[in-house]
This record gives structure tokens, C-alpha cells and sequence, in this order.
């Protein structure tokens, strides 16, 4: 048998070391290669005290280079290095997905200093800085609002895709864009300790923790290997047949447990990241094919997220539609939230001229207040007017629309009824959710119980949450 192996090796060696690679650069090669995998494998038996894939691995390439089967010990090696590269590509296209998908940081500021505004870089911030934001821009630093007003997309720290109305002491957060307005910021945190950046660490963190099949694998492979050497080392006994113990290292080889796992894990998280759905690691993924429920937000997610105004009622008879939508979106031109936006729409279709407010005040989730042509303007949902102690009415034919109501100088003035339209494709995607097993999907809106109740039954969800009951999204 030996000498069978060695008329092997000769047989090899001409075509394919001394025809196309020469034995030593093959070698020398095996042995760049080898280095990495043995110095890891080392590291674990020593400090862990585990026997893991590496090191199977390396004693199948060096068994191959003391049997003088050169080939297969480069092959394997090889094999292993491309799958580890691939892995360890994988991980940086998921780091770049989930930067690209949250976005970034600007790298410098517009600072207040001496009543001058100058740009630096954000690396020379310090604590207690007045930055300058100005609207379309991205705020670039954790803090909080001491001058100006203005409506600031958050989506990249909390995912709400209606914008925030912020005002004095308001806090904001790095990576959101102001849309609306301008704000002077009074630094609190910047670079790696704004919520921004430890949302992407965490997110890096967590992608490289194991997630629980990887541990499983990982079990089964560190006690599988050294049954396979026992097992390996009894058929060299047996048949001293240098070849057949190679063949067998790598075909019993529980490298491809410790490989696929995590490259499967990885590359899922990416693909998902450029879908627009963050994961925050390899656990998450797993328990997504357990969960029996699915909780959506309304607006935005399960609908187009712009409404577009359907009727305007008259409450008070001293003014017209168009009065009405002067005093509306006149008070809303500073706001970007989507309902405010369907008000100031329709005005601009009516060639309607806005002025300049005088004031202007808002109500957390309640809606806001102007003051307009000397005129006291509130509009907002109907907890806004009761809190006014001002008595408004809905039309009865309007119930699936959000009613918007509209004061003068604390007496009625109108209603606007606004509705947002299904997003396209969300009812085949509840449908597809139900089929692959999700029991329960809830959705979650501050609209009034009729249009949640005809938004829910065109999507066929049979139940909603309401976080706001009669109140704007």
C-alpha cells in the first residue's frame, strides 16, 4: 500500500507541482495559509481548551504534507481559507448594509461662538456647544433644542416615520434630518456616545455574537472531532494507508458545521438590512421562526403614509372653505406631519395665500396653536378642543376618515377629514405572514376607532390597539 501512495505522489507531481506550480512555492504557499488556522487553533486548545475545526483542519494538512499529498492538503486548505473569506466578506457587507440602511453621521457642525457661526469638525465639539441646524440638514449631534421650532424625521433612531414637532428643552438625536424649521442644539453627546452610534455598535456587537444554532453546532462539532480522530487514527492502524486517512479527514470533516452556520446567519441579517429591515443579530433571526404575533404601526407602514384631504365641513358660517384653509395651512406650513401636509396640499390646488403666524405653540400629540391675523387658531384632535373646553361635532358620514378640527378664537370653525390609503402589496404581505404560521397580527394606531376598524378590515386583521383613541397618527 505504501508503495502504491508513493507511485501516487509521483504521478501527481509532474503535472501538477513541476508542470504549473513548483513544489516549494506550493509549499511555502501551504504554509502562509496554514499559519493563520494553526496559530487560532493553538490559541482555543490553550486558553479555551477546546478542539475546534481549526485545528482538525490543520492536522489534515499537515497529515497530507508528511504523507507527501501535497495536492489534496492544498486543496483543503484552500477549500476552508475561500470560506472564511467569504464569511468574513459577508460580515462586512452586512456592516455596510446596516450603516447604509440607518445612514450616517455629518462629519462637522455649524457652531454659535461670540455670536459668530463657524463650521469645525465634530471631533472638536465639545460639551455645552451650540449647534446650528437649518432644515433639509442632519443634525449631527445628541442635544437639546434652545432656540427655534422645527419637525425632525426620526426614523433612523426610532423607526416612527412621522416627523416630531421640536420645540425648547425638546431633546434630539444624532443622523435625524431636520425637514422643517431651524434649531439651535445645545450639545449633550457626539461621536461614539450619541444613541445613533451605540445603535450601530450594538447592532456589530450583536451580529457577531453566536446566535443559539451556532452554539448547537459548535457543540456538536468540538465533540464530534475527537471521535473522528479516534476513529481516523484506527483505520491507519489497520491499514497504513496514508491516502485513505486524508480522504477521510476531509469527508468527516465537521468544518462545514462551524462554517455554514454563521455564514448563513450573516448574510441573512445582510440581506434583510438592504430589504430595510434591521436585525440586531443572528438570535433575533432565529427567534423571528417562533413568534406567533406581529405588531404594525398604521401610518406610514401599513398605509402610503400621505393622506389626502377628502371634506371640509363648516362649523361657523362667517367663513368660507377657503378661509378655513387660509387659517389651517397658514398654522401647519411650519408642520411636516403627513396630515398637515394634505391641508397645505389642497390649499396650494385652491391657490390659497398663506401668511406668517405670529405664534405659534404645539401640543404633544394633541395637535398646535398660532396666532394669525391677530387671530387665536387651534387645530389639532379632538382632545386638543376638550381640552379648550371648545365643542365640536363629527359628520356621520365621515367616520373611516381623521377628523381634524379647527378653532377660532376658542369657538368651532371646522372639521378637516383626511384618509390615508392602503400601502400596495400589505395585504399580500399579512396574507404570506398568516401562511408561514404568525397567528396574530395587531395593528396599532391614535386614529379613531371607525377608520382603524375599515383600515383593519380591508387588510383582514382582526384586531387593532389604539395608543391614542380620536387622536391624529
Amino acid at each position: 500500500m505504501g508503495n502504491h501512495t508513493h507511485h501516487y505522489s509521483r504521478y501527481c507531481q509532474p503535472i501538477v507541482l513541476y508542470g504549473v506550480i513548483p513544489l516549494p512555492v506550493l509549499l511555502a504557499a501551504t504554509a502562509f495559509g496554514l499559519y493563520s488556522l494553526l496559530k487560532t487553533a493553538i490559541v482555543e486548545l490553550i486558553k479555551e481548551r477546546k478542539v475546534g475545526t481549526e485545528l482538525f483542519i490543520s492536522i489534515a494538512v499537515i497529515v497530507s504534507v508528511v504523507g507527501k499529498e501535497y495536492l489534496a492538503g492544498s486543496v483543503v486548505l484552500m477549500i476552508i481559507l475561500i470560506a472564511e473569506y467569504i464569511a468574513s466578506a459577508s460580515g462586512e457587507r452586512a456592516r455596510a448594509s446596516i450603516k447604509e440602511l440607518i445612514g450616517s453621521v455629518p462629519q462637522t457642525a455649524v457652531i454659535k461662538k461670540d455670536g459668530k457661526e463657524q463650521t469645525i469638525q465634530i471631533t472638536s465639539l465639545a460639551m455645552g456647544d451650540i449647534v446650528v441646524v437649518k432644515a433639509g440638514e442632519k443634525i449631527p449631534v445628541d442635544g437639546k433644542v434652545i432656540a427655534g421650532s422645527g419637525s425632525v424625521n426620526q426614523a433612523p433612531i426610532t423607526g416612527e416615520s412621522v416627523p416630531v414637532e421640536k420645540v425648547n428643552d425638546s431633546e434630539v438625536f444624532a443622523g435625524t434630518i431636520l425637514e422643517l424649521g431651524a434649531l439651535d442644539v445645545q450639545m449633550t453627546k457626539a461621536g461614539n456616545d450619541t444613541v445613533f452610534s451605540r445603535i450601530i455598535a450594538l447592532v456589530e456587537e450583536a451580529e457577531s455574537s453566536k446566535a443559539p444554532i451556532e452554539k448547537l453546532t459548535d457543540r456538536v462539532a468540538s465533540w464530534l472531532i475527537p471521535f473522528v480522530f479516534i476513529f481516523v487514527i484506527g483505520v491507519y492502524l489497520v491499514t497504513k494507508d496514508v491516502k485513505l486517512v486524508i480522504a477521510l479527514l476531509i469527508f468527516t470533516s465537521p468544518a462545514e458545521l462551524g462554517l455554514a452556520t454563521p455564514l448563513v446567519t450573516i448574510s441573512a441579517i445582510a440581506r434583510a438590512a438592504r430589504e430595510g429591515i434591521l436585525v440586531k443579530g443572528g438570535k433575533y433571526l432565529e427567534e423571528l421562526a417562533k413568534i406567533k404575533t406581529i405588531v404594525f404601526d398604521k401610518t406610514g407602514t401599513l398605509t402610503v403614509g400621505k393622506p389626502t384631504l377628502n371634506k371640509v365641513d363648516i362649523s361657523d358660517s362667517n367663513y368660507t372653505e377657503k378661509d378655513l384653509l387660509y387659517f389651517a395651512a397658514t398654522a401647519e406650513n411650519r408642520s411636516s406631519h403627513p396630515l398637515a401636509n394634505a391641508i397645505i396640499v389642497r390649499a396650494e390646488e385652491l391657490d390659497v395665500e398663506l401668511s406668517e403666524p405670529t405664534g405659534f405653540e404645539v401640543f404633544k400629540g394633541k395637535g398646535l396653536g398660532a396666532s394669525i391675523d391677530s387671530r387665536k387658531v387651534l387645530i389639532g384632535n379632538k382632545t386638543l378642543m376638550d381640552d379648550h373646553k371648545i365643542s365640536v361635532t363629527i359628520n356621520s358620514e365621515n367616520l373611516t376618515d381623521t377628523a381634524i378640527y379647527m378653532a377660532i378664537d376658542n369657538k368651532a370653525a371646522g372639521v378637516f377629514y383626511v384618509s390615508d390609503t392602503i400601502r400596495p402589496g400589505a395585504k399580500e404581505m399579512i396574507d404570506e405572514l398568516k401562511k408561514s404560521g404568525v397567528q396574530n397580527v395587531i395593528m396599532l394606531t391614535g386614529d379613531n376607532p371607525q377608520t382603524a376598524q375599515h383600515v383593519s378590515s380591508q387588510l383582514g386583521i382582526t384586531s387593532f390597539k389604539g395608543y391614542a383613541a380620536g387622536g391624529q397618527n
